[in-house]
């Protein structure tokens, strides 16, 4: 068992980060912890290594002292492997591989002195114990490290895929009023720097924003939106309640969508959003409307790469708050997109805090 462990153990290190020395000390080990397991099979049939009398003691033979050879010998080429690769492994296995092989030469020696065969065992299990709690715990820390990181690397794409077609129309609008109006260029350049910065700041956020600071960003958007469209955007706002915190980038999304999406393509290009915020039955509520060409609600699964806007504010309201998102739209009739946040009491609850 101590070499099956070690094996698993020395798996986690990459082939070209192994010593060859070390490989075959490694072999070696198999093949002694191997034949001290036969051997100790193979006395139950021919007492090489023990007798059990009739009052159930145990009598070692001169040659049990093989076994213990055996054994040691494998337990030290573990400790050693174990200590050698320390620095090629992550702290938890190599823990997990010292404590299990101590354990073993520790209950190795109790027997040793008591004339039992209890010891070891009890050792060993012990030790496959503290190796599998040790083992689920980096499991746990791990997967939350990952999902973490995951979460950063797609937070990252979805910038990357807001901003590209929206910088350059930007710049465009700021480069045709430069001439016209000099302080209104100022206001634009101003409000585009404000708005990157949002967006980079963002990139590192992983838990939640005051709604604010999520509306200040919407409002940083529109602002630029409307050097593009002027008159023919209409903005609303109706906010009764903004005393809560959201996920990064869960509103500026659904209006960046409504604009491009809805508004633009519209016959006349031509159209209003309209933001409201209010209390209902537990939850805050973020309504994002747009008078807009709409869409069938049923291609929302088969959307593509240029919607993953709408996917991924789905996930982040799920994973970071609790959260969901409702979306209604009909072809010719706008669309409605209702986030729904857990009032402070279920947030805290749903994200652990």
């Amino acid at each position: 068992m101590i070499m099956a462990v070690q094996s698993v153990l020395r798996s986690s290190i990459k082939k070209e980060e192994r010593n060859k020395t070390n490989e075959v000390l490694f072999y070696i080990g198999c093949f002694m912890m191997s034949a001290a397991t036969f051997l100790l099979l193979y006395s139950i049939f021919n007492n090489i290594y023990y007798t059990v009398d009739i009052n159930n003691h145990y009598n070692f033979s001169p040659f049990f002292i093989t076994h213990y050879i055996l054994c040691f010998g494998t337990l030290g080429i573990a400790l050693y492997l174990g200590i050698t690769y320390r620095n090629k492994r992550q702290r938890y296995i190599f823990v997990c591989g010292f404590v299990y092989s101590l354990m073993g030469l520790l209950g190795g020696i109790l027997d040793l002195l008591f004339g039992v065969l209890g010891f070891v065992n009890v050792c060993i299990t012990l030790g496959a114990i503290m190796t599998f709690i040790s083992y689920e715990k980096n499991e746990v820390q791990t997967k939350m490290e990952n999902r973490q990181e995951l979460e950063r690397m797609k937070t990252k794409l979805m910038m990357s895929q807001i901003q590209p077609h929206f910088l350059y129309n930007c710049l465009t609008s700021i480069i045709y009023i430069s001439d016209k109006d000099p302080h209104a260029t100022k206001n634009a350049l101003l409000t585009f720097s404000k708005y990157l910065r949002m967006n980079l700041e963002s990139i590192d956020k992983n838990s939640t924003i005051p709604f604010q600071q999520e509306l200040d960003h919407t409002m940083a958007y529109l602002s630029l939106e409307k050097l593009r469209f002027g008159d023919d955007l209409d903005i609303k706002l109706d906010i009764k309640d903004k005393d809560f915190e959201v996920p990064v980038l869960c509103t500026q999304p659904l209006v960046e969508n409504a604009v491009k999406h809805g508004i633009h393509k519209s016959e006349s290009g031509s159209g209003k959003i309209t933001i409201i915020t209010n209390k209902a039955e537990g939850y805050h509520r973020i309504t994002v409307i747009d008078d807009g060409v709409g869409f069938d609600t049923g291609i929302l699964e088969s959307l593509g790469d240029n919607h993953v806007g709408i996917r991924n504010v789905r996930r982040r309201l799920t994973e970071n708050a609790g959260s969901e998102l409702l979306i209604e739209s009909a072809p010719g009739k706008g669309t409605k997109c209702f986030i729904l946040i857990p009032e402070k009491g279920n947030c805290n609850e749903d994200n652990g805090n």
